[in-house]
Parts: structure tokens; C-alpha cells; sequence
């Protein structure tokens, strides 16, 4: 297994573990969001086994797609906590993502 794709499946348990800690609280928007997005980045690992430079990317728009969304959520309510510490764990993901395709993708 690549870098890459354990960042995948790693983001994808922070994002499910964060949606299910938010549902626990009574927040069934955050159970919805994050399984969604986790899901989908589970799914783009998937995809990585065949194709690693689709999967990355896919990835890479997962975590852009959190990003913005928790982004707005910070800079609306000021508080870093769920909400800032999505994105820059997001941005972080993004950032490692795009920088492991050149490296673990092969020339195809």
C-alpha cells in the first residue's frame, strides 16, 4: 500500500469518527456530512487500487470539498474546534495528496 492511499483511508476514519462524535451530540447534519464524505473517501482509495492518480485526485476534491465547507462554518461561528481543526487537517490531506501523485503514480 502507497503513502498516499493510507492517507485516504485514515482521512476517511478521522472524517467518520468526527461525524459519529458529532451525532453522539445530537448533530445529524455532521453524521450525514462526514459519512458522506468518509465514504467517498474510502471510495477514492478504491479507486487508487486500480488507478492511483484518479484516486488521489479524488481524494484531493474530497478533502478541498471539506475544506470549503468547514471553512465557512469556522469563519461563521469563530471557533476552531470541529470546524477549524477539519479544515486544516483537510488542507493538510490535500496537500499530501497532490504531492504524492508525482511521486507514487507510474507513468502511464
Amino acid at each position: 500500500m502507497k503513502p498516499g492511499q493510507i492517507v485516504l483511508i485514515a482521512y476517511a476514519l478521522v472524517l467518520l469518527a468526527g461525524g459519529t462524535a458529532g451525532f453522539v451530540k445530537g448533530s445529524t447534519a455532521s453524521l450525514i456530512a462526514a459519512g458522506t464524505l468518509g465514504v467517498l473517501s474510502i471510495a477514492s482509495f478504491v479507486v487508487s487500487r486500480k488507478n492511483l492518480t484518479r484516486g488521489y485526485y479524488a481524494g484531493f476534491g474530497i478533502a478541498v470539498v471539506a475544506a470549503g465547507g468547514m471553512g465557512k462554518r469556522w469563519a461563521e461561528s469563530g471557533k476552531f474546534m470541529p470546524a477549524g481543526m477539519v479544515v486544516v487537517l483537510s488542507v493538510f490531506v490535500a496537500i499530501l495528496l497532490l504531492a504524492r501523485v508525482k511521486r507514487d503514480a507510474k507513468p502511464e
